[in-house]
């Protein structure tokens, strides 16, 4: 049975009764021992007894990297977060349908993860990435750097097609409307959240690329919320098309070249969507064009760029899956 843990300053009735709407609407699976509601990273702790002793600094390291909304999984052992530490997020101490919302993705995740979703998806990444780094010799930059900027792309976009697949069943499900009022709201609220830009003629080598490859990260996290919203906007949702609209006027902004040169991607995402390793391998393989068209485009020559400030991400425990929630 699935166990609930409060901490901060919450309605104990109204998350009961938003997770009592979640299970009746799609039900939680068994396999979801703990749900924990915190308001302030600290809190994240009182969980740690209650989880298996070897994740225990995994898990803690996976929530501190990025304390946000997140599904964490452990063996047979699933936890589910819902942090709500941004000025950002208060709505959904208060949005019930918001709320819903929240839990039903993040709950979703750990379905679909206990499919073999997330690891196919990691595998059709590293397939296409495979076939499509042989291209990558025609740019004049070094491999040490094209590594860790594709690295980094390949693990934004695995997170944005995650979120996709998950999106797009809840919509399926009858669920749209709950996700959709939690996205307009994180939308709406967060519009004060930083805003890349592309790149600046003042750039050195190295900041130019790190420019392009924030760029790039920012508007795969905006296609995780762009593709189902507009799903929903062509099945006649005004309130997904007026959302939709509102993240191209207020967050890409600073990234026209990007949110252009990716603009097909979102269309693939919708029009072609099947639940096969072909449709995800292509996705990539989009993913990775478009940032090797974007790079191609600058002419970039890296003569004298010192590799040594290249910091390598760091990596998360191998028996620790993650999903979490993604903010713009």
């Amino acid at each position: 049975m699935t166990q609930l843990t409060i901490k901060g300053k919450f309605d104990k009735n109204y998350i009961e009764s938003a997770i009592l709407q979640v299970d009746l609407k799609g039900g939680i699976p068994k396999n979801v021992e703990q749900i924990l509601v915190i308001d302030h990273p600290k809190f994240f702790k009182a969980i740690e007894p209650k989880v298996p002793k070897t994740a225990r600094k995994e898990f803690e390291a996976a929530y501190q990297s990025d304390p946000t909304s997140m599904s964490l999984t452990y063996g047979t052992f699933d936890l589910i977060v819902i942090s709500i530490s941004l000025k950002e997020e208060q709505y959904l101490k208060t949005n019930k349908r918001a709320m819903i919302g929240l839990l039903a993705h993040e709950l979703m995740h750990i379905r679909q993860r206990r499919k073999g979703l997330d690891r196919a998806i990691r595998a059709d990444a590293i397939r296409a990435f495979s076939k499509f780094e042989p291209k990558l010799n025609k740019l004049k930059i070094p491999k040490k750097i094209l590594a860790n900027f594709y690295a980094a792309i390949g693990e934004s976009a695995n997170f944005t097609l995650k979120d996709i697949y998950d999106n797009f069943e809840l919509i399926d499900n009858g669920m749209g409307e709950y996700i959709l009022e939690d996205y307009w709201n994180l939308y709406h609220f967060g519009k004060r959240f930083e805003k890349p830009v592309f790149y600046s003629s003042k750039d050195t080598p190295y900041k130019l690329i790190n420019h392009v490859q924030d760029a790039i990260d920012f508007e795969l996290n905006l296609i995780s919320a762009i593709s189902p919203f507009v799903k929903m906007a062509r099945a006649g949702n005004k309130k997904a098309e007026r959302l939709v609209t509102y993240i191209a006027k207020n967050y890409e902004v600073n990234i026209s070249e990007v949110a252009n040169a990716y603009d097909d991607v979102i269309q693939y995402s919708i029009d072609k969507f099947k639940w096969s390793g072909s449709f995800r391998r292509k996705f990539f393989t989009m993913v990775f064009k478009r940032a090797f068209y974007l790079l191609d485009s600058l002419e970039l020559k890296y003569e004298g760029v010192e590799l040594k400030k290249t910091k390598p991400k760091k990596r998360k425990g191998r028996c620790v899956e993650v999903t979490r929630r993604k903010k713009s």
